[in-house]
């Protein structure tokens, strides 16, 4: 700044650095003849420096290094004003009264629009002197332009007041001396310490964590909502703050450093953090210097003017602002997830009776795990688990949903930190695959084991088609949450409608318990929106990649089709019941016929259920669930109606073919006997050479009252088991097979047990072994058949 303007009180101070050191005993103010001309210079060189600051921000300086610049300013105008009111009001140097930063401003973090919290404190007895020099500030901030909150106290009142108000109490943990007497801050700081911090610490800790779980539940609830608060929402500054103030209480003061110093986080968490949250900065410098106020929801406008300022490009596909939002979603989750791990460890354990009893309270469980203070862990002296054995990972999620306990966040961090070292075919081994069946398959929630496994990145590494949807935001305003995350919510209504009983969702949990393969309902969920993260059609693009993954995966081909179809209508229910007249026999048939059976019709009911509660709250209504279930109602009776019909014409040329192969051959002689007694499911599931293979045992019954088969059909993963014997001879028949086959460690996949009529039990089972292959050996076949007959004839018992 070159020019000096005649109107200023001190035309030689060019800058707030010099105003701040500026010696005013030697210039004898006077705050009424002076007041003016101070405010005109103070507001100059005070805007001034902010436009330097805004000028290096718009040049791409961090958001730490803006930060630190506006702290740096603000606390050089405050020393200027105070050392000019105390020569002015004749406040000495040596006088028990000192003004300290507090809150944000304590914690030396301004924004270009935050307020400047200040704290006047006096040891004792604040005298008129002390309370003029306060005053007399706070109002020659506000004229020069901050928004100022400024409290004047004695020790004693910020102790009453720090344990009796959880905010100032706060306040009080993040204090930085800024001017006046440095002693009477130095004596403060040890009454906060003494008087405020040691005290009630689990109590505060306590009230603080849930304080801080409403206002997240008021910002939405989850880190992936379309316009994110920067500040109070999930993943944003005060998730960092939080974790801070846990920690200085937990141990005693000390800042993210202190912490790492003493061994209470690692470098590695210290260092992200401290990156994560100059982005954060970063983002928010740009708004509030954009929109001249202090606003911290990034909405959709501001969205898109942030991306372009960080530099990211519009593509074909892509807008900027969509690149921009997948890497703030990325880094909110990551300090919610780091964040939620040093709560818990800073949160636990206050003093040596709590580690006793937490020491009794510990089991083992599984095969090395821990379990304790309601949390899955693993033990200490871990380190490297996963990389050496990567089943391990997948063994911890089903241990979790077995005893429906969490895994804890250390574990949760050490399996996030070690993933990176896997390598993809460990981690996508048959093994681990088949843990991620069963888990689908099981009969609890299944949101309680998936979320926590997407939010470490282990299900993007077993699925990576995921990747493409990962914090991917969607058009339109109606939708709340990004693809990824509305996905996650629509498997947490599936488990609503699983669990639900006689409440909002009773009439879809009816139909859902009816389902005979209620996992895939889990699985066109979790596909329905995979194609929005590639170009065109969406349900077009996710029926192919629903099929792709779920062959990845192991599932069998008639469970592929029926997920595929799922993803290709899941939008079919909405469309019609919302915008056709349904009632229409032609409209009616049309929508039957893209459906197909009562089973996908009912997984897309419950799926159009959960999609539209999902996606937003204002999304549903009661006029929605009634138009779904009164259209569900009029297809089921309709695609009733034309299976009856079907399977009786099905059934008569099934027959017909059956007895023209069996035309000469000895079987043909009992199909008049035995073949109406076969009910329709089983004589359509057969081939025809499995049926004339059956009968064939049937009428061997007579020579031998136990007949067995054992091959391995072609095309099929698995061997199969035929078992025919009369139901007279042999109570308990299912129970012994089953024994037999454990103590051969095979699996069973899929059985079906039948008794006819005609006075035969025929029990057909699906075999492989553990490790999912079928009986190739004939040494091995010949061993399980030769036990199988020692058993059931009675020569051999169960050990």
């Amino acid at each position: 700044m070159t020019e000096t303007r005649p109107r200023w009180l001190l035309p030689e101070v060019t800058d707030l650095a010099t105003l701040a050191a500026w010696e005013w005993n030697d210039t004898a103010p006077c705050l009424e003849r002076d007041r003016a001309a101070l405010l005109v210079q103070v507001r100059d060189l005070y805007n001034h420096r902010r436009a330097e600051i805004a000028g290096h921000h718009r040049d791409g300086a961090c958001g730490a290094v803006v930060v630190a610049e506006l702290t740096t300013a603000a606390d050089q105008l405050i020393q200027g004003l105070l050392a000019f009111l105390a020569s002015a009001l004749g406040l000495g140097l040596d006088t028990d009264f000192a003004v300290v930063a507090v809150g944000g401003y304590g914690r030396g973090e301004l924004n270009p629009g935050s307020d400047l919290d200040l704290l006047a404190v006096t040891p004792r007895r604040l005298d008129a002197t002390v309370r003029g020099v306060a005053a007399a500030l706070s109002t020659l901030l506000w004229d020069v332009g901050p928004t100022v909150g400024q409290s004047v106290r004695t020790f004693r009142d910020c102790v009453e007041q720090g344990l009796a108000d959880l905010t100032v109490r706060t306040a009080l943990l993040e204090t930085r001396y800024l001017a006046g007497n440095s002693e009477v801050y130095a004596e403060l700081v040890r009454h906060v310490a003494r008087k405020i911090t040691a005290r009630h610490s689990r109590a505060y800790i306590e009230t603080k964590l849930a304080e801080h779980a409403a206002m997240l539940t008021r910002q939405g609830g989850s880190i992936f909502v379309r316009e994110p608060h920067l500040k109070e929402g999930v993943g944003g500054l005060r998730d960092i703050h939080l974790a801070g103030w846990v920690g200085k209480t937990r141990f005693q003061g000390g800042d993210f450093e202190g912490l790492m110093k003493r061994g209470s986080i690692t470098r590695d968490e210290r260092e992200y953090l401290m990156e994560a949250r100059s982005f954060l900065w970063r983002v928010r410098n740009d708004i509030h210097f954009r929109t001249g106020r202090k606003e911290d929801r990034l909405t959709f406008d501001q969205q898109q003017e942030v991306a372009r300022y960080l530099g990211y490009e519009d593509h074909e596909d892509r807008p900027a602002s969509t690149s921009f939002m997948h890497h703030y979603y990325c880094h909110a989750r990551q300090i919610h997830f780091l964040s939620g791990v040093l709560l818990r460890r800073f949160s636990h354990d206050f003093g040596i009776g709590a580690r006793i009893r937490t020491h009794l309270g510990m089991r083992h469980v599984g095969d090395g795990f821990l379990l304790f203070r309601d949390r899955i862990s693993i033990p200490l002296a871990s380190a490297g688990l996963f990389r050496e054995r990567p089943e391990r990972m997948l063994e911890l999620f089903e241990l979790s949903a077995k005893h429906h306990v969490p895994l804890s966040p250390e574990t949760l961090l050490k399996l996030q930190y070690e993933l990176p070292f896997v390598r993809d075919e460990q981690v996508r081994s048959q093994d681990n695959l088949a843990t991620l069946r069963r888990l689908f398959a099981g009969a609890g929630p299944v949101a309680f084991w998936l979320r926590p496994m997407y939010e470490t990145g282990l299900f993007r590494r077993l699925v990576p088609e995921f990747g493409t949807i990962e914090a991917l935001c969607q058009p339109g305003p109606y939708h709340l949450y990004t693809v990824d995350e509305h996905t996650l919510q629509v498997v947490d209504y599936i488990d609503s409608v699983r669990s639900a009983g006689d409440g909002e969702c009773a009439a879809f949990h009816r139909t859902f318990r009816d389902l005979p393969r209620p996992h895939l309902a889990y699985l066109g969920a979790l596909f329905h929106d995979l194609g929005k993260g590639y170009p065109g059609d969406h349900s077009a693009v996710g029926e192919h990649l629903a099929g792709q993954v779920m062959r990845h995966l192991g599932y069998p081909a008639d469970e592929i089709d029926v997920v595929e179809r799922m993803v290709a209508n899941h939008l079919l229910f909405p469309h019609v019941s919302q915008r056709l007249e349904f009632h229409d026999h032609e409209v009616l048939g049309r929508f039957v016929d893209q459906i197909r059976d009562t089973e996908t019709l009912a997984l897309l009911l419950v799926l159009a259920y959960a999609d539209a509660r999902a996606t937003h709250p204002d999304m549903w209504s009661v006029w929605k669930e009634a138009l779904l279930l009164e259209l569900y109602t009029l297809a089921h009776q309709q695609i009733c109606d034309r299976d009856a019909d079907a399977l009786a014409e099905l059934r008569v040329a099934k027959e017909r073919t059956v007895r023209a192969e069996a035309k000469g051959r000895p079987v043909a002689a009992i199909l008049d006997r035995y073949l109406p007694q076969i009910d329709d499911q089983e004589i359509l599931s057969k081939t025809v050479s499995q049926i004339l293979a059956d009968f064939e045992m049937v009428r061997r019954l007579d020579q031998a009252p136990l007949q067995l088969r054992l091959v391995n059909p072609r095309d099929r993963p698995y061997t199969q088991l035929t078992v025919c014997t009369l139901e007279t001879d042999q109570p308990g028949l299912f129970s012994k097979i089953t024994g037999v086959l454990v103590g051969h460690r095979l699996d069973i996949k899929a059985a079906q047990v039948r008794t006819h009529r005609g006075g035969f039990t025929l029990d057909t089972l699906q075999l492989t072994r553990h490790d999912h292959s079928r009986l190739t050996s004939k040494a091995e076949r010949r061993a399980l058949l030769d036990d199988l007959r020692a058993v059931l004839e009675g020569r051999k018992r169960l050990g």
